[in-house]
């Protein structure tokens, strides 16, 4: 074995030749869904025992009563009250009582687009490679090894050398095609979107009525006590506005004993 000796390989190529790359894009998006759903009574007082019971009625919504949490008074004069998953909403002006409940969840969607990169690459490529070889061939290492070695690595580098001429003289293309393709992506992921957005919508509104039919009770009975407290305050009220006397005033629960003179 003496000193390895080189052989090397130098390739050009005049190129003008058509060019093409298909450009793939993903997108993603995210948006919140959201169902409400409310249910409607009218609270017949005013038919019943007049502005007094109504007056009354809101002063129990207002807390002045002991046992009676006050309700929350917006600018429009409505009390709100939170019941758990429900809200419940009192409008002295058309003594209307509303029942809602608003379910919420934020979905997503991912989908791809493609556009071409289209054009005419003109111009001279070069690569050159080198490779070792010994005139006793040791270790296999022979002048037609070495120079096969060097051709195969020259012909990768030529390629290679190609390929970076037709990104650099299309730069301009390629970042057309990429916005489209991420235009493409981003219109394909909306789709997808709505559709999830249909199913979840969907389910949505049957919990939704799910929910309201399971707070009717807690509804009723929450309102039923406020009703009659109301009651017993105006009958309370009524009865020392005539001189008269309050005989028996007890509450266990929700039922109310009471006897008057008047």
């Amino acid at each position: 074995m003496c000193n390895p000796r080189k052989v090397m390989i130098h390739l050009k190529k005049c190129i003008e030749e058509s060019w093409h790359q298909t450009i793939e894009q993903s997108a993603e998006i995210s948006d919140e869904v959201a169902a409400t759903g409310q249910i409607q009574t009218e609270i017949m007082l005013d038919q019943e025992m007049g502005d007094v019971a109504l007056a009354m009625f809101e002063s129990v919504m207002q807390g002045k009563f002991d046992g009676f949490e006050p309700w929350i008074q917006s600018d429009k004069g409505h009390y709100h009250y939170d019941l758990d998953d429900v809200t419940l909403t009192y409008i002295p002006d058309t003594h209307q009582l509303t029942v809602s409940t608003q379910i919420s969840q934020m979905v997503s969607a991912s989908a791809k687009g493609v556009s071409e990169a289209t054009g005419v690459t003109v111009g001279q490529i070069e690569a050159k490679s080198v490779a070792d070889y010994y005139d006793d061939g040791w270790g296999g290492h022979t002048e037609s090894h070495a120079r096969e070695i060097a051709q195969k690595e020259a012909e990768r580098q030529l390629q290679e050398n190609i390929q970076q001429l037709h990104q650099k003289q299309h730069q301009q293309e390629i970042a057309n095609a990429t916005k489209e393709a991420k235009q493409n992506a981003m219109d394909n992921a909306k789709i997808e979107l709505t559709k999830v957005q249909d199913n979840v919508r969907s389910s949505l509104h049957e919990q939704i009525q799910a929910r309201l039919s399971q707070s009717k009770d807690q509804v009723f009975h929450v309102m039923n006590r406020m009703i009659g407290e109301a009651y017993r305050q105006t009958l309370m009220k009524i009865a020392h506005m005539n001189g008269g006397q309050i005989l028996k005033n007890e509450k266990s629960g929700s039922i109310i004993q009471m006897e008057l003179e008047i």
